[in-house]
């Protein structure tokens, strides 16, 4: 026999389209509402059993003589059998959509807006214990134990995965407390990647403004690696109009052989920041951990604004940058709701968050034309 199912606005009409389809030797297994909609589940004969059942009638036509008492037992193991299945069946259907609207009610749940941290961390955390409960309460009273292990294993992967949104908000909300000048430790070289727009220059801004207000020793230095030579790109400069704000010295160079070089010319107690575009993810590979010890460190600059298109880039073209994210420009976007799915997908890592709001002031970088330098005057420093 084969389970069907059937719905219908009520269950009048749900019943006669079992009839007409089957006829009366339809078996009605359950029928329950789902939404505004009645849902029949009925058992049918299966094509596969007539033949047998005709192949068996064709048997005892024969002369020879069975015992009719090894024939009942052995249909009515067949027939509990099959009760047996059915019920399984229908069990495991019954859990699987009672599953699917706890789910669907929990994630109803999240706000529209990132709300406060705690919030957000409440309502996860209770929406977990109310589905791991029905759950467990399922899995000891309807479903058999095989079954039941199997959902539990599958809602296991779902709280881990909810479980990595909630810590990267909470790794986020905890960063937005402190200027990003704080969040890490600076000394050493810093490179940072990211597409056009994605706030690089403004977050190394931001870095060299702060560390200058913490009175410390330590002097800053900025370098644009631009491998290719566009015409006009001294002008346009955002890091040479930078440094000539923050007084800091400036480098450029143009292959990644003169930069290790270049990084190599400083001590310790300098800090180096250096800005460079998403295009040069390949180069991460021929860039080493530390230089005449000196550590350095990469990071990819992600607008909070991003498309998850863009994350789903960087995971393809160089996925070890994932775990040193610097989230930018916060002050952009109301929530993360949609990056932090994917984040949590690729098991990224939030290293640094920079907004636009920061409580500190920083050095504003004049790009108008009249106040740009002619190309021939902007030299790199020696």
């Amino acid at each position: 026999m084969e389970l069907k199912r059937f719905i219908a606005d009520n269950s009048r009409e749900a019943l006669l389209q079992v009839k007409q389809q089957h006829g009366e030797d339809a078996l009605i297994i359950s029928t329950n509402k789902v939404g505004k909609k009645t849902e029949v589940i009925c058992a049918i004969e299966d094509p596969k059993d007539i033949v047998k059942d005709k192949g068996k009638a064709l048997d005892n036509s024969k002369p020879e003589v069975q015992d009719t008492s090894k024939i009942n037992l052995a249909q009515r193991k067949t027939a509990n059998k099959k009760e047996e299945d059915y019920r399984n069946e229908i069990s495991n259907m019954e859990f699987s959509e009672q599953l699917g609207r706890i789910v669907s009610k929990s994630e109803s749940k999240k706000p529209s807006k990132s709300p406060d941290v705690n919030e957000l961390m409440k309502t996860i955390q209770e929406d977990l214990s109310d589905l791991r409960n029905k759950l467990e309460k399922q899995a000891t009273t309807v479903t058999p134990i095989t079954k039941a292990r199997s959902a539990l294993s599958a809602f296991s992967s779902r709280e881990k995965f909810i479980e990595g949104q909630t810590q990267l908000a909470n790794s986020i909300g905890s960063l937005l407390t402190r200027d990003l000048s704080e969040q890490q430790d600076w000394a050493g070289i810093n490179i940072f990647f990211g597409m056009p727009g994605s706030g690089k220059s403004r977050t190394i801004e931001s870095l060299i403004s702060g560390l200058k207000t913490e009175e410390n020793d330590n002097e800053s230095v900025v370098i644009e690696f631009i491998p290719t030579e566009p015409e006009f790109s001294f002008a346009f400069s955002n890091l040479m109009n930078l440094s000539q704000r923050c007084n800091v010295a400036y480098f450029r160079e143009n292959n990644i052989s003169d930069l290790l070089i270049r990084l190599g010319k400083f001590d310790s107690r300098t800090s180096i920041f250096v800005e460079t575009s998403y295009e040069n993810l390949n180069i991460t590979k021929e860039i080493p951990a530390a230089i005449q010890e000196k550590e350095i460190k990469q990071f990819l600059c992600l607008a909070a604004d991003s498309s998850p298109a863009v994350l789903h880039h960087f995971a393809s073209a160089c996925p070890d940058l994932l775990q040193s994210i610097i989230m930018t420009r916060m002050d952009l976007v109301a929530d993360i709701d949609d990056l932090l799915p994917v984040l949590a997908e690729f098991s990224a890592s939030i290293s640094g968050v920079y907004n636009e709001g920061s409580k500190k002031t920083l050095a504003s970088v004049d790009l108008s034309p009249e106040n740009s330098i002619e190309k021939e005057q902007l030299s790199p420093l020696a």
